[in-house]
Order: C-alpha cells, then structure tokens, then sequence
C-alpha cells in the first residue's frame, strides 16, 4: 500500500495545481468578495504544486508518460487559462477584439511551448520560458498593480504587452537551465 502511495504522490500534486487553476477560474466568475485576490493565491499555491510534483517524481524515480501529460494540461489550466480569466475579469484592461487576440495569443503560445517541452524532452533545461513562470509573473503582476499606490487610468497597453512579452518568451528557442 506504501509502494501504491508513493506511486501516485507526484499525480496527487499534478492534480492539487490543476484544481488550484481550475478554481480560480470558477472564483472569477463568482461574487464572492476578494475573489481576484484569492484567485491569484491559488495560482500561486498551482505553482508551488507544480514545483514538487517534477521534483518528487524524479526524486521517486517515478517519471511516465501520464505524469508528463497531467503535468502539462494542470499547467495549462493554472498558468494559462487561468491569469487570462484574471485580467479579463478584473476591469484592469479593456476587453475588446484586441484584447481578444492578445490574450488568447498567449494561451496558444502555452500550449505550443508545453507541447514543444513534451517532444524535446530536455532533462538539463527549457527551451523557452516555462508557462508557470509566466503564469506566476502575471499574478504577481496583478497584485503589483491592484496593490500600488500608483494610480494609471488605463492599464491595457502596459498588461497587454506584458501578455506579448510572455507570449513570445514561451515561444522562443532561448534556453532556460533547470533550477529545481
């Protein structure tokens, strides 16, 4: 039973990330005070997952080809989807066809980059930068913003362009070491 255990401790924490993306996005649609907030925590709390999933699996010797799939889909949940329904939600940035374009850009330039990693599978590193950075960029982002005394009418063209930024990060051939 221990052994069983110890096999599925890796999908556990897998699943624990997309559950955080997954309500997040269910908070963001919902009236419940703070939401923005504890949204961006559970994004963050999907990165933390994230980061010992990968390193516990490798540490149990217990790395499959499903593990590498929830690890991606919970990834794009939490780190894609999610910061996206963030600031559209939010009242930050205008919604409107660019805005569209833009932040859709960015879930699709995820799920290029996470398709690429599947492929290549580089132990030593990434090429590109990894979604779950961008994702925890754009949340601490968002509290950076909503919690600043500086006052900008207008954040649109500043976050669509962080958006862009990550966007052509995640996609690029820039190699990235593995720090964990």
């Amino acid at each position: 039973m221990k052994d069983k255990l110890n096999l599925s401790i890796p999908n556990i924490l897998t699943l624990s990330n997309a559950f955080c993306g997954t309500m997040a996005i269910l908070l963001l649609f919902s009236d419940i005070n703070d939401r923005f907030t504890i949204a961006v925590i559970l994004i963050l709390l999907g990165g933390i997952f994230d980061l010992f999933d990968g390193k516990i699996a490798r540490k149990l010797n217990m790395k499959s080809s499903l593990g590498e799939q929830l690890d991606s889909l919970s990834d794009l949940i939490t780190f894609g989807v999610a910061p996206v329904a963030l600031y559209a939600n939010s009242g930050l940035i205008n919604i409107g066809l660019p805005s569209y374009i833009v932040l859709s850009g960015y879930v699709l330039s995820g799920v290029y980059r996470l398709a690429r990693h599947n492929v290549l599978k580089d132990e030593k590193g990434f090429k590109g930068c990894p979604i779950t950075v961008s994702g925890v960029v754009l949340s601490l982002m968002f509290l950076v913003i909503t919690n600043s005394r500086i006052y900008i009418e207008d954040y649109t063209f500043y976050v669509l362009n962080l958006f862009m930024l990550l966007a052509i990060f995640m996609v690029s051939r820039v190699k990235i070491k593995r720090f964990i």
